[in-house]
């Protein structure tokens, strides 16, 4: 299996500037659509492992870590851990991968 490319991007949570990772199963050049794979709370993006190297010939297929997760960052209090933090995440994502 083929590993797929781990990239950055950051989001500023409540004054906190997060490191937060994705596995990007394509490249950025592809004319393929895009796929974005988002994992429960417990988890994290390799999850998709399996699933993204069948998909990844259709796809470009997108699983990122959410905060305190995989390789994304801790955040500092507890409290954000919410869904308006996992909507900016996704926003800031969206606005990365274009």
């Amino acid at each position: 299996m083929k590993e797929p490319q781990i990239n950055y991007f950051y989001d500023d949570i409540a004054g906190q500037h997060v490191k937060l990772a994705y596995r990007d199963w394509g490249s950025e050049e592809s004319q393929l659509p895009c796929l974005i794979c988002a994992h429960g709370i417990t988890h994290n993006s390799r999850i998709f492992d399996v699933a993204a190297t069948q998909l990844r010939t259709d796809f470009r297929v997108i699983c990122p870590d959410a905060p305190g997760r995989g390789r994304s960052e801790w955040l500092s209090r507890k409290l954000r851990y919410n869904y308006e933090t996992y909507i900016s995440n996704t926003h800031k994502l969206l606005k990365e991968i274009d």
